[in-house]
């Protein structure tokens, strides 16, 4: 039981992740229980593609996936093959790379998917 609760479409800019963020706090509202979480890992998610994708937009969906588990999808318009992946080396004291570190534990399942349109990385929070 999948009910969408709100898709929009980002520039592949730095400021996107701020605006997703906004966005996000109107689709859930600040005092969802999942909030937090959620909008820490979906700025991490978007900051991805803005920075490395090769693509000119970035879209974000969110959805009810089961009762008490929110979905976020962040895609782009990125090569498939080109998967984002843990950076190596201590995350502690790396400059950047931490974002799938934070999405690997805080979120309930997480993964990436791909096909000839690009790549989509998701994540669920349970709350």
């Amino acid at each position: 039981m999948r009910r969408a609760l709100g898709c929009t479409d980002f520039p592949s800019a730095p400021e996107s992740a701020a605006k997703a963020r906004r966005w996000l706090a109107r689709v859930l509202g600040h005092d969802h229980p999942a909030f937090d979480d959620t909008e820490l890992l979906t700025s991490e998610l978007i900051t991805n593609p803005v920075k490395y994708a090769d693509s000119t937009s970035v879209s974000v969906t969110v959805s009810l996936v089961c009762e008490g588990r929110i979905r976020v999808e962040v895609a782009d318009g990125g090569h498939p093959v080109n998967r984002p992946c843990l950076a190596t080396g201590s995350p502690h004291y790396a400059e950047g790379g931490r974002g799938l570190y934070i999405v690997r534990m805080l979120a309930a399942a997480s993964g990436v998917d791909g096909d000839a349109k690009g790549r989509t990385v998701w994540f669920e929070v349970a709350f």
